[in-house]
């Protein structure tokens, strides 16, 4: 025996031996076939020997018979030993592998609580907690400043609107306020006005020029406005 050579893991152990089994069932299930073969053999010469009436020879042959029998019996319980013996082999094969994950989990466990930093990591949380307030208050700010900026687009053409009512009532409260003045073609605001063309107005015969001039200046502005 050589001390200096390499000792076994129980892995190979329980490989090398498992193999073993393996070698000793693949034999004995060859025994079993010669011996099957042999019982088949004995039966058809114990049937001639029969109808040849060899009775003796006949006797002889059957306890080979029965002794074939027994032994092909015997192979079978021993295959079933040496397998029952091979399965629990392997049953604590895996027992021995599922032990050593289970030792490297542990391992690999103890090392990752060590290298964890309980305080830093709630810090961190902490910091993550805050910084994701910070950009919902944010957020919220540029929705409200955005809103505010359609807001105000709304507010101008509603400005716009009521800009222009107020100029057309303006409008029609000039036209009606200068209804009735006397000009050559009629009153002002009437249908026969002639600033409505575009032409200057006469001076009436009889008239005040400082009157007519005010007037001209109202019609000039009525125009304006409804530009």
């Amino acid at each position: 025996m050589n001390i200096f050579a390499k000792r076994k893991t129980p892995q190979e152990q329980l490989r090398e031996n498992n193999r073993a089994l393996q070698r000793t069932m693949r034999e004995l299930d060859r025994e079993r076939q010669r011996l099957e073969n042999e019982q088949v053999k004995i039966t058809n010469d114990i049937r001639r020997m029969a109808k040849q009436n060899q009775m003796e020879t006949v006797k002889i042959m059957a306890k080979d018979l029965v002794r074939t029998r027994t032994y092909i019996t015997k192979l079978v319980k021993m295959r079933a030993s040496i397998q029952a013996i091979s399965l629990n082999m392997q049953t604590l094969k895996s027992t021995a592998q599922m032990s050593d994950s289970m030792k490297q989990v542990a391992r690999t466990l103890t090392q990752m609580n060590k290298q964890m930093n309980l305080p830093a990591l709630q810090k961190t949380l902490r910091e993550f907690e805050k910084e994701s307030s910070k950009m919902e208050m944010k957020q919220e700010m540029i929705s409200d400043a955005m809103d505010d900026v359609f807001d105000q687009e709304g507010d101008d053409e509603a400005t716009e609107g009521v800009v222009q009512q107020v100029l057309d009532e303006l409008g029609i409260e000039l036209s009606d306020g200068l209804h009735g003045l006397p000009t050559m073609a009629g009153t002002i605001g009437g249908p026969e006005r002639a600033n409505n063309r575009g032409e200057a107005m006469p001076v009436p015969a009889g008239a005040d020029p400082a009157a007519s001039t005010e007037t001209d200046e109202l019609e000039a502005r009525l125009r304006n406005l409804k530009r």
